[in-house]
């Protein structure tokens, strides 16, 4: 019966954090709909203003559709993750390829919540470009003027996945194991 109270509260646990993500984009995605933003320093201010409080977040993006940023622009994606020399700071980056292309499956995060106008979890991948980080994505759509203007993707590492595995407790650490599996049957 112990055991089966833990699993529960670790359970619990892991389901805070992933709320939390949900929470960080939905604000986010309130922000972007009702806010115009002239520059791109407006935009990399709101993400690292929304990432602070979050040790979860490996970093994210907001991806603007077509034009929906600037009439001069076709596509605008400003990225930024932390800086893990640097405490605190973050590196700011742009997504340097076309993720609007439907038939690309890396571009799921963004064509996806477009199609269904809904959020989703992506399935974990592994990021060559964070270190081989093994990453899930949370992508949620925004709008501006009631029309689709792009989609926030953020980026949740996995390792503290890891740690909170490692940390635990008692006879469940003895005897237990936790695994993280995706549909296809991949750990």
């Amino acid at each position: 019966a112990s055991m089966d109270l833990l699993a529960g509260h670790m359970a619990s646990e892991a389901d805070i954090r992933f709320r939390q993500i949900a929470q960080i984009g939905s604000a986010l995605a309130r922000r972007l709909s009702t806010g115009r933003f002239e520059t791109s320093e407006d935009v990399y201010g709101v993400l690292e203003y929304a990432y602070t409080n979050s040790d979860t977040i490996y970093g994210g993006a907001v991806a603007f559709d077509e034009y929906a940023f600037s009439r001069d622009r076709r596509l605008f994606a400003p990225y930024v993750m932390r800086d893990d020399r640097r405490q605190g700071e973050y590196i700011r980056t742009e997504i340097a390829y076309d993720y609007t292309v439907q038939a690309d499956p890396k571009n799921a995060w963004f064509t996806a919540p477009k199609k269904s106008g809904g959020a989703n979890w992506s399935m974990p991948y592994d990021d060559e470009g964070a270190g081989n980080t093994l990453l899930l994505t949370y992508s949620v759509p925004f709008t501006r003027d009631g029309k689709f203007a792009g989609v926030i993707g953020i980026d949740v590492s996995t390792a503290w996945m890891q740690e909170f595995i490692a940390d635990i407790p008692g006879e469940m650490a003895k005897y237990g194991y936790c695994s993280i599996v995706n549909p296809e049957g991949v750990f």
